[in-house]
């Protein structure tokens, strides 16, 4: 998978906890592993992408991207992960690798 780009669930947000569905394709995270580990100890880059393109409400693809609703609405948008995965990506016994 290294240095492939795969979708991120990055979806309109409802705070304090509730997603609304879409958009299905704006956002991408590639996951590069470093050759040698940087002179922080690191050693992978992880990239994140947003597709800056905004669709018309009524565009038949409006549901891969923010519309014009979003932006005159001032829609927040937020990252969708589930807790127990969040958790499992911050535990310290992982010794920095992510969870499957």
């Amino acid at each position: 998978m290294d240095k492939t780009w795969l979708p991120l669930p990055f979806l309109r947000f409802n705070p304090p906890r509730t997603f609304v569905g879409g958009p299905d394709n704006w956002a991408r995270v590639q996951v590069r592993v470093l050759e040698t580990p940087d002179s922080a100890g690191n050693t992978v880059r992880i990239s994140i992408a947003l597709d800056s393109k905004i669709y018309a409400d009524d565009h038949p693809a409006a549901h891969l991207a923010p519309t014009e609703n979003d932006v005159r609405n001032g829609t927040r948008f937020a990252l969708a992960l589930a807790q127990p995965r969040d958790q499992r990506l911050s535990r310290p016994d992982l010794g920095g690798r992510l969870a499957a």
